[in-house]
């Protein structure tokens, strides 16, 4: 629990409500995601599990800041701030982060499941984005496991107002597969920053 407080500490400024993740601080971070995984996995099949971790966590987080600006903007009205058009992508029902993290037996079978209803619900971005990691073997990856990288994941909000450099992921299809592109502004652009190929 003191190494755990330890290092969110780093993270968090108490002079800032809203404290931007820099690029060495969301290195660490991945780098610890990898660090659950060393040893169980093919170092080079680390991505295949980690980017979409953070992808989801990404979307709802972001999800979630656009519905309470929303609800803000609405008065509380919990109905108006659901509407589609007030967010970037869609959360079907079920496919929440939260509802991932709420599991506590077959994790790689919810987390599975989120990916395919948000890729369903949002076809014309997200088709394939996910990948497809064998989220359901336990034997390569245990619940225990699982549950490990959730929760790392669910040490850092990634709103629009702590990275805003990964305010917008645009995934294209080619011959080779799928790939996510995050781009430097809240809006698509031809300048891309990272390319994650699936």
């Amino acid at each position: 629990m003191r190494l755990a407080l330890g290092w969110w500490r780093k993270y968090v400024r108490k002079d800032d409500p809203v404290t931007r993740i820099s690029q060495q601080e969301l290195e660490s971070y991945l780098w610890g995601a990898a660090t659950v995984l060393r040893g169980l996995i093919d170092a080079g099949d680390y991505k295949q599990y980690i980017f979409p971790l953070m992808f989801l966590k990404r979307l709802c987080d972001v999800y979630d800041e656009e519905y309470e600006q929303a609800l803000a903007s609405a008065g509380g009205d919990r109905d108006f701030a659901s509407f589609s058009e007030n967010h970037r992508f869609q959360i079907p029902k079920g496919s929440h982060w939260k509802d991932v993290r709420g599991q506590t037996a077959n994790i790689g079978l919810a987390l599975q499941r989120s990916f395919r209803a948000i890729e369903k619900e949002n076809p014309d971005r997200l088709d394939g984005i996910f990948g497809d990691a064998q989220w359901t073997n336990k034997e390569r990856l245990s619940d225990r496991t699982l549950r490990e990288l959730v929760e790392h994941f669910s040490s850092q909000t990634l709103s629009l107002a702590r990275v805003p450099r990964m305010s917008w992921a645009t995934p294209t299809s080619s011959s080779s597969g799928s790939s996510l592109t995050i781009a430097a502004t809240p809006r698509p652009s031809s300048t891309p920053t990272a390319r994650l190929s699936t």
